[in-house]
């Protein structure tokens, strides 16, 4: 089991990856107050969506493009599902998102 760490190292190097960079092109010019990107970890991401599910969270912020406001990562599973989110302000906080 991990300590939550692998959640922020995942979402920087996916968001940071150059075929997202339509991703962040499209928050940065969409002229939103909140600009929010969704990572959602599936079961073939084992230790991502494990650290989801067991509600763990980074201790450090990420390091994203400031095109990004709020970072919401969730386990692909039938609802409630778990997820946790970032935002510039709060830091990191866990979630159950349902119907």
């Amino acid at each position: 089991m991990g300590d939550g760490e692998e959640i922020r190292l995942f979402c920087q190097e996916f968001l940071g990856d150059p075929a997202q960079a339509d991703v962040l092109r499209k928050l940065a010019t969409s002229g939103a107050h909140e600009r929010h990107a969704v990572v959602i970890a599936t079961h073939g991401q084992l230790s991502l969506h494990t650290a989801v599910d067991l509600r763990l969270t980074p201790s450090q912020a990420p390091d994203l493009d400031r095109c990004i406001d709020w970072l919401w990562v969730i386990a692909s599973q039938n609802l409630p599902a778990r997820g946790c989110y970032w935002t510039r302000q709060q830091g990191w906080a866990t979630a159950v998102l349902a119907d």
